[in-house]
């Protein structure tokens, strides 16, 4: 992959700089996005915001409403209430329907939508029109890693190969923003580690800003700059991926992306205490509260644990070679995830001593 390569953009056109309805740092601003079919409510008053240059990845599970806002974004679908600025244009409102073409906006379909009959060249330059300039189909296929692959046909690539043409489609026209749906799901699991990293370099090397709609944690939490979590039509929370994934601002939030046990604490004077330890804790919460520990956050020893360590029982595992989590039994019952590294091999039966070294966040009770 040549990551030098960086695509030249052409000056903005009078048509293209104006009118500025939002401010020109945003590639995307959504205000208050509403839409419903029927007696559904897909999206309800969603504010949402993409920075110039920078990677968002819209994240929800299957029927939140996610891929109805990327239609919304892209033209597809018109909203109900609310407005949508892409590059401090109104591109959607209560008076205003840009036309999806006139949005300059790139879309990276789920199954790429490449045509069959025409080899990569064509595909890649189907948007430029009917004579495509061969400097800029170049250009665009080296920055993807597949100069001199123009003659092949889709058929004859892989899947990853596949998804770098369609990329490379969606930035021909020097788009304002990418657009990106569930873009690595047709991917078996090997492949779709390696091209989500390869797909951020190249939108990384383009200079371009870029929304991903997946469902998928992983692949929000590696690609994206920022993360929005979506539930039900609306935006549950927005932070960069450690701010979601570290503080989740709630109960849902931190279930959905990835494991977490609930330990009932009682909070008072900064601290909160549970059957593992006393912990820190905001000094505003007082009383009742559920202390959510990420299984990264459990430490366990066999020996030289520190004072205070819980005595444990290793009850299961699940080994994964980099990695492996244990489900622990602390002695009177309450049980206990713990992520460590492969090795040493924990296996049930093993008696360890478990202690909280990692963050948790203290919510009021649920």
């Amino acid at each position: 992959m040549r990551s030098a390569v960086r695509l030249r953009r052409p000056a903005p056109s009078v048509s293209d700089a104006a009118p500025l309805d939002a401010p020109p740092c945003h590639a995307i601003a959504c205000l208050g996005v509403t839409k419903r079919f029927d007696a559904h409510q897909a999206v309800d008053g969603v504010d949402l915001d993409v920075g110039s240059g920078e990677i968002v990845a819209l994240l929800g599970p299957s029927g939140c409403g996610k891929t109805t806002m990327l239609r919304m974004i892209a033209g597809f679908e018109q909203p109900d209430a609310g407005t949508i600025a892409i590059s401090g244009r109104t591109v959607a409102g209560p008076t205003q329907a840009v036309s999806p073409e006139a949005r300059r906006v790139g879309m990276v379909f789920q199954d790429y939508a490449l045509f069959p009959h025409l080899d990569v060249a064509a595909n890649v330059g189907y948007p430029l029109g009917r004579r495509p300039d061969p400097a800029r189909v170049r250009e665009l296929l080296e920055l993807v890693g597949l100069d001199g692959l123009g003659a092949r046909r889709p058929h004859e690539l892989s899947g990853g190969q596949q998804q770098r043409v369609a990329l490379a489609r969606a930035l021909a026209n020097h788009p304002s923003v990418v657009l990106l749906d569930e873009p690595f799901s047709n991917l078996d699991a090997a492949l779709r580690t390696e091209v989500r990293g390869e797909v951020r370099r190249l939108l990384r090397d383009a200079g371009v800003s870029a929304l991903l709609v997946t469902h998928d944690q992983d692949e929000a939490l590696s690609v994206a700059d920022r993360v929005a979590v979506m539930r039900d039509g609306r935006i549950e929370q927005v932070g960069t991926p450690e701010e979601v994934y570290a503080a989740p601002a709630g109960h849902w939030v931190a279930s959905f992306l990835g494991e977490v046990d609930v330990l009932p604490g009682v909070a008072d004077a900064g601290r909160v205490t549970t059957v593992v330890a006393v912990l820190p804790a905001s000094p505003r919460l007082h009383g009742d509260v559920d202390v959510l520990v990420r299984p990264e956050s459990v430490r366990i020893e066999a020996t030289g644990a520190p004072a205070g360590a819980c005595d444990a029982l290793v009850v299961e595992r699940e080994y994964f070679g980099h990695d492996q989590l244990v489900l622990l039994e602390l002695d009177g019952g309450t049980r206990l995830r713990s992520r460590r590294p492969g090795f040493p091999a924990w296996h049930p039966g093993d008696r360890v001593k478990a202690w909280v070294d990692g963050p948790v966040t203290v919510l009021p009770r649920a």
